[in-house]
């Protein structure tokens, strides 16, 4: 079975999730879809979403994001996504303006996240 990295951004308070799937494929398996609407129902059962309506599900949408240009970076390119947002976009409300763009990231990008990351494990883990 071939393995793929996606990026799901949950926004419970608003019941909302974003795909970001740097294949954009539309067609992928959503199996987890169901584990994380029994997660966002005991979210609300538990007073973490009040003013929901009790019948509330969560909302799915596929966000634009840069695609990567071969088979592999996946990986990369889901830890990019989450860079960029936290770097750039403090709101949900920004979600249209995360991407805007199926480009595919520049190596210097993608070599920033390898470097960040690379950086994080030897300090912390060696």
């Amino acid at each position: 079975m071939r393995m793929h990295w996606m990026l799901v951004v949950i926004c419970p308070l608003i019941h909302e999730a974003y795909f970001c799937d740097p294949m954009g494929t539309t067609k992928r398996d959503t199996s987890f879809k169901h584990v994380l609407q029994i997660a966002f129902r005991t979210f609300r059962a538990c007073g973490g979403a009040s003013k929901l309506k009790a019948g509330m599900s969560m909302n799915w949408s596929n966000i634009e994001c840069h695609q990567q240009p071969g088979s592999t970076e996946c990986g990369y390119y889901v830890m990019r996504y989450m860079l960029d947002i936290i770097k750039k976009y403090r709101s949900i409300k920004d979600k249209a303006k995360w991407f805007g763009s199926k480009l595919a990231y520049t190596p210097e990008q993608i070599n920033e996240v390898r470097e960040l990351w690379a950086t994080y494990f030897m300090d912390n883990h060696l």
